[in-house]
């Protein structure tokens, strides 16, 4: 995978460093918020940018720090979730992220006019025919973390791998995804503007 990270340790310390990261900084844009919420905040928001950061590997050219780097994946998403909830939206689907955006579609009901309802329900059967036929554990393993938004660590006991097989799960996941949803001809594009509220 590149940058030694073979290991469950690496990517463990990568996932603490980064989470280490979220809470000083939703603890100085946060400091209303307890220590206990910024905590799991924190988490989630560690969980998602460790997957970006070793989805992006081949994209660290090392003008910075890699610590800089990566830094920067979970200081743009606690940035994006702050500024969703400042406008009344608290969902987690960052568009940022396909994977997560997708999923939370079949997670979260939507309104819709008479005019786009067949539209979006055929889009969800096509997602949901897609989840279905991936492999047992890359399906196990978006529910597990998209759908259900449990913890990657007690997802990953739940399918039998360690926590570095299953962030290789769920990139493979999302490639296929992508390019299934292409081959039927859907972008990410054409689902935004079909689910816009």
């Amino acid at each position: 995978m590149g940058l030694g990270f073979r290991d469950d340790e690496t990517i463990e310390a990568l996932r603490s460093s980064l989470m280490g990261a979220a809470i000083v900084y939703l603890r100085k844009m946060l400091p209303e918020w307890n220590a206990s919420d910024i905590r799991c905040l924190a988490e989630d928001l560690a969980q998602d940018a460790t997957m970006q950061v070793l989805d992006n590997l081949s994209g660290f050219r090392g003008d910075s720090k890699f610590t800089t780097w990566a830094y920067s994946f979970v200081v743009n998403l606690a940035a994006h979730d702050l500024t969703l909830r400042r406008h009344g939206n608290i969902r987690i689907d960052d568009k940022k992220d396909p994977m997560r955006y997708l999923a939370s579609l079949l997670r979260e009901q939507k309104t819709a006019t008479a005019e786009n309802l067949a539209e979006r329900r055929n889009i969800l059967e096509i997602i949901s025919g897609i989840i279905e036929s991936l492999p047992e554990r890359q399906r196990k393993a978006v529910i597990g973390v998209c759908l259900k938004q449990l913890p990657a660590q007690i997802v990953a006991e739940s399918v039998g791998l360690n926590a570095n097989a299953l962030y290789k799960c769920l990139h493979d996941a999302r490639v296929t995804i992508l390019a299934k949803l292409k081959s039927k001809y859907l972008t990410l594009g054409d689902i935004y503007a079909t689910f816009e509220d």
